[in-house]
């Protein structure tokens, strides 16, 4: 017997406000720190407290990189301090 999963996924609108808050716990990306390792949505799932296992993000605008202003996504890899 086959058992099928519906798989549910919620979509959290991040706006301007909120992508500036979490471009503040970055202080680098893998652009230009090596220690890059954290998926910028990690940092989306604590400033949201959304649940990580079933949130996808749709940013408002790209983040920018404080260091060297590179565009971060949703999966960039960074360095939070």
């Amino acid at each position: 017997m086959r058992k099928t999963f519906a798989l549910e996924v919620d979509i959290a609108f991040i706006d301007d406000p909120l992508v500036l808050g979490a471009e503040n716990y970055v202080s680098g990306c893998y652009h230009c720190d090596d220690r890059a390792s954290l998926p910028f949505d990690y940092v989306l799932d604590a400033i949201t407290g959304c649940d990580p296992r079933l949130t996808e993000y749709l940013m408002s605008r790209l983040a920018l990189c404080p260091h060297c202003k590179s565009k971060i996504n949703e999966k960039t890899l960074v360095v939070v301090e």
